[in-house]
């Protein structure tokens, strides 16, 4: 019997003790797992600031990227649209101007960079002032119209839907009229 009461005290001996040392190692774990000086907490803060850093970093490299493939983007489909624009079919065409205008104004045209231009005279020369007509590209005919403005001396430039006859002979049809 005075052995198990023994058996029974070392056992409670050894269970304070070992809770005691654990306690105290909780305690004092900082102290004792230092690296080069610097405490655990330390090494985990500064981890924890270097992973948020740097996903802010690659945060900003990701809009900064889809920023720029925005732009070349729309740089491309600019370059595509003015592409299309300067190859598009144009008839320049004399409707009641003076002689060799329709040539003249398709020359200046191809200079301006459209490149598939013929001039020739209209069915008709009973047409009044100069007017783009346009089948389906309305942007095209803006463009042709804003570039005819810009060589002055053409007057007032109007831009319309084609109907019929030399107005839809070609994808954009430009009349000198008197």
């Amino acid at each position: 019997m005075i052995q198990s009461f023994f058996t029974i005290i070392s056992l409670i001996f050894l269970i304070v003790i070992v809770g005691y040392g654990s306690s105290w190692f909780i305690d004092n774990r900082k102290e004792i797992f230092k690296e080069n000086g610097v405490s655990i907490d330390q090494i985990a803060k500064e981890k924890l600031d270097n992973s948020l850093l740097m996903k802010e970093m690659n945060d900003k490299l990701a809009t900064e990227t889809e920023k720029e493939e925005a732009k070349e983007e729309e740089k491309e489909g600019e370059a595509s649209e003015e592409l299309v624009t300067k190859k598009i079919d144009i008839a320049v065409l004399n409707g009641g101007g003076a002689k060799g205008v329709a040539g003249k104004l398709a020359e200046s045209l191809k200079k301006n960079g459209f490149e598939k231009i013929v001039a020739s005279n209209a069915s008709s020369y009973a047409y009044k002032g100069v007017t783009v007509y346009y089948k389906e590209e309305k942007t095209v005919a803006d463009e042709v119209s804003r570039t005819i403005k810009s060589l002055g001396g053409y007057g007032e430039v109007t831009v319309q839907k084609g109907a019929k006859g030399d107005e839809i002979s070609h994808a954009i049809v430009v009349i000198i009229g008197e």
